[in-house]
Parts: C-alpha cells; structure tokens; sequence
C-alpha cells in the first residue's frame, strides 16, 4: 500500500491568556530540500515582518563539515546561537538566529564547507528582545531512542525556548513533554515551550521512534519586553556589516561596525574600532573599515574594541563573465509587484546571487518601477525594460504591465496564511488528544491556523489520502464556519483528492478545522488549509480544472495543468494545486509560491508527494493553465487542480 510520510511538522502558534506571554508566537515556517550538495536554501511563503527574529536550523549527517555562512536576500546579520551537536560522524545539528531583522520576501541560504546531505528549517519568530536576544543555550547526542539536550536555567522572565534534533536512521520524533511540536521530516524534528518566570531548569527531549545516532540543541530567548541594565553603559558586542559579502577582484567594500551597550543601546563605532584582516592576501582593510578585494579565497574582517570584538567573512571570487535576469519576460496586472534576480557568472566558474549588489534600473517608471532590492512594481499598462547593472555587465527583462482589475478590487498577496497535517496510518487511527492537531473520533485529522482569522475571509481546505475502503465524512472548524463541497470531488486514483471551500468566515483566533472519517481501512492523511482576502464573501469559486499526468521530460521539466474553462469575471485570484513525483519544484512564470512540502514520500504511480502551492491574480477574463519546473528529469507523475476565485466584496 502506498503512503505518504511526512517532511514539514505542524507548527501551532500560541495566542496564551497571560499577558506576560502575550507577545510570543511562530509566525511562518518553511523549508529546503533534503538534497546532498554544498548549500541549501528555502524561502518564506509570507513576507517577513520587520523586526522579528529569524531562526535557522540545520541538520546534515556527517561530523567532517561544518556552516561557512547563512545569509538571505534582506542583508540580515545571522549568528550561531549553538552548536554544532554532534554525535560521532554521523549527524551535526547547529541553529543561527538573526534579530531584529528587515522585512519584506525573505529567502535564506546556508552555505556548508563540503557536500553534505543537509537541510534547513526556517522560522519566523515574533516577541523576541530587538537585541542581545539570546539567553542560555544546551546541546546533547547519542544514540538510541531517548533524546535529551544538558539541562539549563533561563536568565530572564518569558523566554522562548527552541529544540532542534537531527537524526541518521530516518526515525520520527515525538514531542517532549511540556513541548509544542514544529517542522519534522525523517531526519530532523523541532520543538519550543515557553519559560514563565527567570531560574527556570529547561532541557530539550523527545522520543525517537527507532534507534538512531541523534543530535540536538536548545536555545533560549529574552522576550522583547525583558528589562535592560540601569547604570553607566557597558559595550557588550560589536557587529560588522554587511554580513557574509563577496567581491570581486579589485571591488572595494565599507564596512560598518555597530556597538550594543549594556543598556540596549547601539552606536556607530565604525572609525574608533581597529580593523584587521585575516589574510590580507585575499583582502586589505584601512583603519575605517574600508576593505580591497586582492585575491581569490576567504578572509575574516574583524573589529575590536578593548575586549570585544565583532567578525564577518569576506569571500573574493573570479571577476564577473555574465549576468542573468530572471525572469525574462514577466507580466502582471497594475499595482503588483514581481521579484526579480540577478545572477553572475565568474571567470572561476561560480554561479551568485547578485541581486541585492546590482544596480537596478526601469526604462520607463510610468510603467514600471524597481528597487534597489530588484522588486518590480507595475505601475500602469504598457510596456518596461527592467535592467541590471554590475560592473561593465548589464542583463534586462522585459516587463509588460496588464490593466488592474476594476473597482479597486486587486490585492497584492491574497494568501494571508497556511498550515498543514500530516498523519500515517498509525495515527490517524490514534490521533492527538491535546493540542491543535487533536481530534475525535478516530480516524480523523484536524489542524489549527497559526494566526487568528479575518471576519470575511475565504477559507480552502485540501484533503489527501491513499485510496481504499475510507472516505471523509465531514469538515467542520472551531469558528463555526460552513464548508461547502466542491462539486466534482474527490478526484480518485492511487490517492483520493477532496477540496472543500468556506465563504465570508468569522473572525477567530486558533480556529481549528477538523475532518472525520467512516468507518473502514485507516489510511495516511494529509490536510492544507489556506486562508484568502480580498475575495467575494458568496460564491466567489468560478471555474476550476483537473489534471493527473505522467510524462517524460528532461530537466528541467515544465509540468502543466489542463486549462480551465473561461472565467466568468475580469478581477480574478487563481490558485493552483500541484502534488508531484520528485524533483525541486518551483513555481511558474509569473506565479507567486504560496506553499510547500518537499520530500513527502510516497502516494503512488511514482508520485511521491511534493506539494507545490501557487497562486496569481489576473485582470481579464479567459481560459488559464498553470505552470510549474521540476529540476528532476524522467517520469514525473503528477496531479494538478486550478481553482480560480472572483476578487471583490
């Protein structure tokens, strides 16, 4: 029989009753690919709130490598808050965090010394102190089942406190006691509890589900509201920026370095630190902070002051050959925006991401408009060169800009939030008691929203599971919503495919949608629930289609859906519903990725699972078909499910 296993956990966000932990929550998680290579990357389907703190955990299975860098696409400064855990040479766990972010898209990638199976999960955490937010810390290995980090006490009231484990034997973990459950696939698992009062004993645990060498970390963080020294101020750390950069031969760059006093305050100290580099070979730096790049390698930029002392590394590589905009022709309705990125191509033969260094320039900015971070914005219909610019190297895209949709009703990002659940056989016939999974009776599955949801909201429920003598009974949510049945559903194959769809919903936070099944053979389930704005509160489902394919392509591979019939309204938000065979997917031309699940083994006729989400709006009636890119050549079988939805009151 075929099964679905599950890669992301659940992530349940915490809306507590005692102010004093009010502020705390999990705001958005995703991520990468499991795939054994030198780096690893995984996007945030929301925009990143400014402020917030940034979590990296990473997981690969050796004791030889080590992180060289975790950067994203904002510029934020990342940190190891613990780690490397590691257990013999088989497994290595470390977590990065990064406070006080910027905000805005936020995409995150880890660069590791060798090739390694790696990856990474993401988070996006509110509540955090904007500084020095990082308390006490703890790591624990072994072997065998029974997973536990050393055992500290917290320095501060409210803390937030984060587990990350990592195994070898592809055992599932389960929540420690006390503990609330996050990502999990075969090999890594997360988890967090708070801590109420300072001098509390914290400690990471779990229960594997077989033997296996096993990894883990713990963190603890000051909540924002955690008080700060009186007195005469101290320096207590010095940060140096831009973080992680490279140049190229003979690029200058600045440095900064920004003092964080015992008061919380922060000064610019950048020309009464010493500077000093490495290896000055690779890299020169004056006594302002102004580093020359000499030779190709790897050097460390420091700043001192008396005792303390900040550092970054500073990569230098082959002079730039080419460079790459993508994509090359997009098109979207006035009043969106599209993220572009550029890519250069080195003498030595390396690939990067230079979108954030380029410069960024629109040929005509009644059209179109662009920042310095390469985000597109469409201004009115017509036509814009969009260009990139490094050195004596230029690329460009050609933009065409669509008429917004009538009567204001276009909304940028209609997707305001998802969450997932996943259970095997086991479980669904022996579901969670307690908590925002639990449900009743067996079998069933049920999952919570991470954020409270908005009165007029449209809610979309997917529910998968394998074929055979079971079917689901009924949907039902915590708010009181209705849900009513697409018509035309479940679609059945080796998986049965069930949508169901609730319409101007009430407002409510940890609203919890629950699906019951008949009697009969329990199978694994999976469930999505999405949450939309800006759609009509009746009836706002138009037309929708239905695909399962298998075709053999060579990568990449373009992976179609079958047309829909032609919509009935202009201003429309189409979402598409990709579950496919293997590969990295990414979504299509003109499409925003709203959700993911990579690597969730196993549904049938070489389908193993991975779950893309796609949506994107349009500003003309017609007949549309979704696109998305496997990286993997062969014999990809899929299912695809377009659903479009009239935008407006």
């Amino acid at each position: 029989m075929n099964m679905r296993k599950q890669i992301l956990g659940v992530v349940v966000l915490l809306l507590f009753a005692c102010p004093l932990w009010a502020n705390w929550g999990v705001v958005q998680q995703s991520q990468g690919s499991l795939a054994k290579n030198t780096t690893n990357s995984a996007q945030f389907a929301g925009s990143v709130t400014a402020g917030d703190l940034i979590l990296v955990q990473i997981n690969w299975n050796d004791a030889t490598n080590s992180v060289v860098s975790v950067t994203d696409a904002l510029g934020n400064t990342f940190s190891s808050a613990v780690g490397p855990a590691q257990q013999s040479s088989a497994e290595s766990t470390q977590l990065f965090y990064a406070a006080n972010v910027a905000g805005g898209t936020d995409r995150i990638t880890v660069t590791m010394s060798g090739t390694t199976l790696i990856n990474i999960f993401i988070y996006e955490i509110t509540g955090a102190a904007a500084t020095n937010p990082l308390d006490v810390t703890a790591v624990g290995s072994g072997s065998g089942t029974s997973v536990t980090t050393g055992s500290v006490a917290t320095g501060g009231a409210n803390e937030f406190v984060f587990v990350g484990i990592g195994n070898s034997s592809a055992a599932w973990d389960s929540t420690g006691a006390g503990f609330s459950g996050l990502q999990e696939h075969a090999f890594a698992f997360s988890e967090f509890e708070t801590a109420a009062t300072a001098g509390t004993a914290v400690k990471g645990v779990s229960t594997l589900s077989a033997s296996s060498a096993w990894s883990a970390v713990l963190a603890a963080f000051h909540a924002s509201s955690t008080s700060t020294t009186s007195g005469t101020a101290s320096l207590t750390s010095i940060q140096v920026t831009p973080a992680s950069p490279t140049l190229t031969f003979g690029q200058t760059l600045q440095f900064t370095a920004t003092g964080t006093f015992s008061d919380a305050s922060t000064q610019d100290l950048t020309s009464s630190v010493t500077w000093a580099s490495s290896n000055t070979t690779v890299a020169s730096i004056n006594g302002t902070g102004g580093a020359t790049a000499a030779g190709h390698g790897t050097t460390t930029i420091t700043a001192t002051s008396g005792s303390i002392s900040g550092s970054t590394p500073l990569t230098v590589e082959g002079t730039l050959s080419s460079l790459q905009v993508t994509p090359t022709s997009p098109s979207l309705a006035a009043g969106t925006t599209q993220q572009l990125t550029a890519t250069g191509t080195f003498t030595d033969g390396i690939a990067e991401n230079l979108t954030a260094s380029v410069g960024w320039t629109s040929s005509n900015t009644s059209v179109a408009t662009v920042n310095a971070s390469g985000l597109a914005t469409a201004v009115a219909p017509g036509s814009a060169t969009i260009t990139a610019t490094s050195s004596s190297y230029t690329s460009s895209a050609a933009m065409t800009v669509t008429q917004a949709v009538a009567s204001g009703s276009m909304v940028q990002t209609p997707l305001v939030q998802t969450n997932y659940n996943w259970e095997n056989t086991w479980y669904a016939q022996h579901p969670p008691t307690v908590g925002g999974s639990s449900c009743s009776p067996a079998p069933c599955i049920a999952q919570s929203f991470l954020n409270p949801n908005t009165a007029g909201n449209l809610i979309l429920v997917w529910v998968s599971w394998n074929a055979g003598g079971f079917s689901l009974t009924s949907l039902t949510d915590s708010a009181g919503n209705t849900y009513v049945h697409i018509p035309g559903f479940p679609v059945s194959g080796n998986v049965v495919d069930d949508f169901w769809v609730a319409y101007n919903i009430a407002g409510s936070s940890n609203n919890k949608i629950t699906g019951l099944f008949g009697s009969g053979t329990t199978e694994p389930i999976y469930m999505q629930v999405m949450e939309f704005s800006g759609l009509k509160t009746a009836n706002a489902l138009d037309v929708y289609s239905t695909t399962r394919q298998q075709n053999q392509c060579n990568a990449p591979c373009t992976l179609s859906s079958a047309p829909t019939p032609t919509t009935t309204q202009a201003s429309e938000l189409l979402v598409a519903v990709y579950d496919v065979g293997a590969g990295l997917l990414t979504a299509g031309n003109g499409w925003t990725p709203a959700a993911t699940c990579f690597f969730c083994e196993g549904w049938g006729s070489n389908v193993s699972g991975e779950v893309l989400i796609e949506q994107k709006l349009v500003s003309a009636t017609g007949s549309y078909t979704a696109t998305i890119t496997s990286a993997t050549s062969g014999w990809p079988a899929y299912t695809a499910y377009v659903f479009t939805f009239r935008l407006g009151p």
